[in-house]
């Protein structure tokens, strides 16, 4: 791909991811409704609730330093440029550089409070590593698996910070529906083989990286209920088995290696 076709591909996904990230959000609160079995909220919901957010006076604490006041405007821009980069259908930048984004937009949201997210984060670089070393044999199947957990342990939370008013919870809320549609995108890329040249190869790439997303936010969903709050050691679980899976996939690949 030259570089003005990738230019312009990174372009058009920054522009579309925002969008797609507000619709997956509605389809998943739709989904969560059925499952509840109460009535389901409008698909525009969180767009109603993130363009509201802009509309009303932020409040801050006194003596707030720059760093604190600038923060949620910092967390949404790492998490879109790493929305920008996500590999999708063999465009698109570098699944470790968005991955490290995305690990930099955690730390800066929550602060080292999500103790299981900042470890799960580690396991989704180990996990891609993994699925990056060339004729990775058993080591690929198992680094999916790694990787699956991992998006699953930190797709299984909201994501923003509820003290947070004004257009600061609205930067917040789309961070954290830019964050999913990534996570889920990462995933699929893993996935959905590499298409190839030919525009058609490309367009049935993308609409099967399409129906992978959706996939796996129902899962994300399903998993949001498993790990309700009256039962907070799920996720604890799932972060255990993920990082036993992620050094598996290591170990293995070492061994192959070596063979």
């Amino acid at each position: 791909m030259s570089p003005v076709l990738l230019i312009g591909v990174l372009v058009a996904q920054g522009l579309l991811m925002p969008v797609l990230a507000v619709l997956l959000a509605g389809l998943e609160g739709w989904f969560a409704a059925r499952l509840a079995g109460v009535p389901p909220p409008p698909l525009l919901l969180p767009w109603r609730a993130v363009r509201g957010g802009f509309g009303r006076q932020k409040v801050r604490r006194e003596g707030a330093s720059v760093l604190t006041a600038g923060g949620p405007a910092m967390i949404f821009a790492v998490t879109w440029a790493a929305a920008c980069a996500v590999p999708v259908a063999g465009a698109g930048g570098d699944a470790l550089a968005v991955a490290g984004l995305l690990m930099l937009a955690r730390v800066l949201a929550t602060g080292g409070e999500d103790r299981v997210a900042l470890v799960a984060e580690p396991m989704l670089l180990l996990a891609l590593l993994v699925r990056g070393l060339p004729d990775g044999g058993a080591a690929g199947p198992i680094g999916v698996a790694a990787l699956a957990a991992a998006v699953l342990v930190l797709t299984g939370r909201g994501e923003f910070n509820t003290e947070a008013s004004g257009g600061d919870l609205a930067l917040l809320r789309l961070a954290a529906f830019l964050r999913r549609l990534v996570l889920f995108a990462l995933l699929a890329g893993q996935v959905v083989p590499d298409p190839g040249e030919g525009f058609e190869r490309r367009l049935v790439a993308v609409a099967a990286t399409a129906g992978v997303v959706l996939v796996l936010a129902g899962a994300s969903v399903l998993a949001r209920t498993a790990w309700a709050p009256q039962r907070p050691g799920r996720r604890r679980e799932g972060l255990i088995a993920g990082v036993v899976l992620a050094v598996l996939a290591v170990l293995v690949g070492l061994l192959e290696a070596g063979s």
